[in-house]
């Protein structure tokens, strides 16, 4: 569990990313003999801004791993 504060802006802003790794792109080193199936993917967004102008503001992450 992540706990981060930041101060608030009265302007939206968001942000998001895609992170792919494929079993496709595995490659063998010297000790193995067949390629390992490791495939992840991981992405997340975040979102943030103004629910009252000057008083109370909104900030919300999501962050996956698969």
């Amino acid at each position: 569990m992540n706990v981060i504060t930041k101060s608030g802006t009265n302007n939206f802003h968001c942000a998001g990313y895609f992170f792919d790794r494929e079993a496709a792109f595995n490659t063998l080193n010297a000790l193995e003999t067949i390629k390992a199936p490791f495939s992840r993917q991981q992405y997340g967004g975040a979102i943030g801004g103004p629910v009252k102008k000057d008083k109370t503001f909104l900030f919300f992450t999501l962050e996956r791993t698969r």
